[in-house]
């Protein structure tokens, strides 16, 4: 067999080096590819996780709402205060997951409090003078007055404010309102009103001075470093407080300024025979009462005979009270902006009134005259209530694992249940949070995620 010329196997060396090269290039190139797959397939997967945790969060939250709102309508169902009582709200399971019902600690800047938020501890934007906005932190005479202007009826301006001669002005033009705010969100609208008043130091809106809130401008939204939480308008004015001018039980309640049979009949059943010819005496020639409290001291009655009555008695209006304050839960601020109240009577009020427990129904206001005086206390009584009707519902959820969390912020309103027991609390608000980061002690997530029993943690930070 005649031999290879040297050339020719040089030639085939040559095209069996490039065939192992072109081989090992598609064999990189594949196993790139491969790996770019699984890459991706494993972002995917985890991706898809993240969703359904996110997902599984979202329905515990829901979850936890429904509860709620069942819980008050049984309360409501046995004529009390709307208050939870059978609904955990810090720490506790809900599927397979945990979830906190937060709210802010006003005796505790650095801390949370658990529980519902009663819109009536806040000043209502809907009815609040010029004078009394004036005395919130960080307000001005002139953006009290436009926040007033943005929500009466009438286009004059108010000295100082604005109305829609001043924002049909504005890059983009609009008119002023000229009716009652629907939420809070409105104020961002209003001439001079920016997102540090709206939202104070508290930029996650979670209630409690987070390190970041108070570290002057180390973590690029600027505070004051002094310790203590500007909770900004957001946390100190509501549009959703009012009351019916009924009872728990949705019966009329009696006007105190006109003689009325069902008056009698009350003070008769409630406190006996002999006390009703005694008050029938004093009742009419005290009249007229600026408020129930007035009414109270100005007839002698004690504080258990008080109790027993004042929940159905009125100074007269029909429809909705709106925006009375909520004297057991109000913080000092709000206390000290009620009209009629002079600097330090809410701090005052907040030292003297009731420590309630968990489910404890709250009594009368009785104690509002001991700590204030017979006549700054009938001057300011009808402001004030002893109770809220609408609530923020601000839950936390995470999954067991740690992988994912929801932050879901609810108003709800329970007149439609007073009316009607069958009626479940009306969500009138949602807000999701959950973009606003986790809220609570970052040690939660952690240690969920690295396996902790759910049942530890919860243990824990059950009084964070």
């Amino acid at each position: 067999m005649p031999r290879t010329p040297h050339r020719a196997r040089t030639r085939l060396r040559r095209q069996r080096g490039a065939a192992f090269i072109i081989t090992l290039l598609i064999t990189t190139v594949l196993a790139s590819l491969v790996l770019v797959f699984a890459h991706r397939m494993r972002t995917q997967a985890e991706t898809a996780a993240h969703h359904a945790s996110a997902a599984q969060a979202r329905w515990i939250a829901l979850g936890v709402l429904e509860a709620v709102r069942g819980d008050l309508a049984d309360a409501i169902a046995l004529g009390e205060t709307p208050r939870l009582v059978n609904v955990g709200v810090a720490g506790e399971p809900m599927g397979d997951g945990l979830y906190w019902i937060i709210a802010p600690d006003y005796n505790d800047d650095t801390q949370h409090a658990y529980g519902l938020t009663g819109e009536a501890s806040k000043l209502n934007l809907n009815n609040t003078p010029v004078e009394s906005l004036i005395e919130l932190p960080g307000m001005t005479e002139d953006l009290a007055a436009a926040i007033v202007d943005w929500r009466d009826e009438d286009t004059e301006t108010t000295p100082g404010g604005a109305e829609s001669d001043y924002y049909l002005t504005r890059d983009t033009p609009y008119n002023a309102k000229d009716s009652d705010y629907e939420t809070l969100g409105e104020l961002a609208y209003v001439r001079g009103i920016d997102t540090a008043l709206l939202y104070g130091e508290d930029t996650n809106r979670n209630g409690r001075l987070d390190a970041t809130e108070d570290d002057g401008t180390s973590s690029g939204a600027a505070d004051n470093a002094d310790g203590q939480l500007d909770r900004g308008l957001l946390g100190l004015t509501t549009v959703y407080s009012r009351e019916p001018n009924t009872d728990l039980d949705g019966e009329d309640l009696i006007n105190i300024n006109q003689p009325s049979q069902e008056l009698a009949e009350l003070i008769e059943e409630e406190l006996g025979e002999e006390r009703l010819g005694e008050l029938a005496g004093t009742i009419p020639g005290n009249r007229p009462y600026a408020s129930v409290l007035e009414f109270y001291h100005e007839n002698d009655l004690t504080e258990d005979e008080f109790d027993l009555i004042h929940d159905k008695l009125t100074v007269g209006g029909q429809g909705n009270l709106v925006g009375r304050v909520d004297v057991n839960t109000a913080s000092a601020e709000v206390l000290d902006a009620i009209p009629g109240m002079e600097p330090g009577d809410g701090a005052l009020l907040v030292a003297a009134r009731p420590i309630l427990q968990a489910g404890e129904e709250p009594g009368s206001l009785a104690w509002v005259v001991e700590a204030l005086g017979k006549e700054q206390s009938g001057e300011v009584g009808d402001r004030l209530t002893h109770r809220s009707l609408q609530f923020t519902v601000d839950i936390v959820a995470v999954t067991n694992d740690g992988r994912g969390y929801c932050r879901l912020r609810f108003v709800i309103d329970t007149r439609a249940t007073i009316d009607d027991n069958d009626t479940l609390p009306e969500i009138v608000y949602v807000q999701d949070l959950t973009a606003l980061g986790w809220p609570m002690d970052p040690a939660i997530l952690e240690q969920l995620q690295q396996g902790v029993s759910p049942t530890e943690v919860a243990e824990q930070f059950g009084a964070e």
